[in-house]
């Protein structure tokens, strides 16, 4: 089964008089950008329109060791991606396996 393009989105907004350009909440929440989400803003010359780009947030891994020491580690995530109870409880899980074996 094909699935379909989704349609363009277009909405009219401003620039201020200090040179933002606000970018309205349903257009923010498609592209899950959250307040200080970093975006890079492509210019294309030949059409005169400019294309935002979401650059992914880096979130935090953990990673909790035998002895009890966490590790921090960074991955490229979205927001959804990170859900710090499922991360330890997976990790005990792979330590409880490596000790007591696949049983």
């Amino acid at each position: 089964m094909s699935t379909l393009p989704k349609p363009a989105v277009e909405v009219v907004t401003q620039v201020d008089k200090f040179g933002r350009i606000l970018v309205p909440k349903s257009l923010r929440d498609d592209l899950q950008l959250l307040a200080n989400s970093k975006v890079k803003l492509v210019l294309d010359e030949t059409t005169s329109t400019i294309q935002i780009v979401p650059l992914r947030p880096v979130a935090t891994t953990i990673k909790v060791h035998s002895d009890g020491w966490m590790t921090l580690g960074k991955t490229d995530a979205t927001k959804q991606d990170l859900d710090v109870v499922k991360m330890i409880a997976d990790d005990r899980e792979e330590r409880a396996r490596k000790v007591w074996g696949d049983a």
